[in-house]
C-alpha cells in the first residue's frame, strides 16, 4: 500500500519563481535608479533569478522601477572597506511582510551583467539550505 501526498500548492506557495529561492541574511543597500535614492535593507530569499529584500514599511517602489542592488558579503571585516556584489534588476512586486514594520520588495534579476560571485552566493546558500544550516517556509 502506497501514499501519496499533493505538495504542488506548498510548493507553488514557498517558490513564486522559476529558480530555487532559499533564506539568507545579508545586508544591502537598494538603490531607485529613476530617482537615486539609495535605502539599507536586508535579504529575505535568494535565487539565481531574484532577490526578496525586507524593508522598513514606509518605503515602497512601483513595479517595474529599474534598481541596483549592493550586497554585503564580508560581514567580518572591521574598520575596513566593505565586500560587496553588485546587481541589477527591476521590482516586481511590492507587498506587506509577515514581520511588523516590515515590507518584502522583490527584484527580478536581470541575466546580462549578472556577475559569477552572485551566482557563487547563491549556490553557497543552496548548500547551507540543503544542509540544514537555512530555512524558508
Amino acid at each position: 500500500r502506497s501514499i501519496f501526498y499533493d505538495c504542488s500548492y506548498i510548493l507553488n506557495a514557498a517558490n513564486r519563481r522559476k529558480a530555487f529561492r532559499t533564506r539568507a541574511t545579508y545586508d544591502v543597500v537598494l538603490t531607485n535608479k529613476l530617482s537615486h535614492v539609495a535605502v539599507d535593507a536586508s535579504i529575505y530569499d535568494i535565487s539565481t533569478s531574484g532577490i526578496g529584500l525586507l524593508v522598513d514599511e514606509q518605503i515602497s517602489i512601483e513595479q517595474g522601477t529599474p534598481v541596483g542592488v549592493g550586497i554585503y558579503v564580508d560581514k567580518n571585516l572591521k574598520n575596513t572597506k566593505p565586500v560587496y556584489i553588485r546587481v541589477i534588476g527591476e521590482v516586481a512586486r511590492c507587498t506587506l511582510s509577515e514581520y511588523t514594520g516590515k515590507n518584502i520588495i522583490g527584484i527580478k534579476l536581470e541575466e546580462k551583467g549578472k556577475p559569477a560571485s552572485y551566482d557563487k552566493l547563491v549556490f553557497e546558500e543552496q548548500l547551507r539550505y540543503r544542509n540544514g544550516r537555512n530555512s524558508i517556509k
